[in-house]
């Protein structure tokens, strides 16, 4: 049976640096350079552009609203929604995405990464950074088809 490509480590490990590893103290331990800070937090910035949108289309934006973030990966973009949001559930079709994404919510001791270099090179026991205005509590994840919505574990 052929791997799935997203259900490898090596995946998550990448799509948590994506989502989770690009505050710029984090950055800094692999890029080292400040000239990439325009670029960095992506999910965060995904979500911010979501909510101005939302407004702007007169659509219910508060702590009694809820929000859906279908292919949501590793959940970055779900946990920056909850600053906003009463309830946000994030949707991928990744178990391995999914599993990462419970770990973030779940975990009390640091969730970690790595982060290939070079070759064979890696940097290890990278920290998730998960900004502390997110609310862990207001987030649920599911393994789901955005295809076929009555599909969601």
């Amino acid at each position: 049976q052929e791997e799935l490509i997203y259900e490898r480590p090596e995946s998550v490990d990448q799509y948590l640096a994506l989502h989770f590893g690009q505050h710029p103290e984090v950055v800094r331990q692999t890029v080292r350079s400040e000239h990439f800070d325009f670029a960095l937090e992506f999910p965060k910035r995904c979500a911010e552009l979501l909510v101005a949108v939302a407004k702007e289309a007169g659509a219910p934006v508060s702590r009694q609203a809820k929000a859906l973030d279908l292919g949501c990966a590793v959940g970055g973009s779900s946990f920056e929604l909850t600053k906003t949001y009463g309830f946000v559930r994030g949707i991928d079709f990744s178990a391995s995405f999914i599993a990462a994404a419970k770990q973030v919510r779940d975990s009390s001791a640091p969730v970690t990464f790595r982060v290939k270099v070079e070759g064979d090179i890696y940097r290890e026991g990278i920290p998730v950074h998960l900004d502390p205005q997110v609310s862990r509590a207001r987030v649920e994840f599911s393994v789901g088809d955005a295809c076929q919505p009555g599909n969601v574990a």
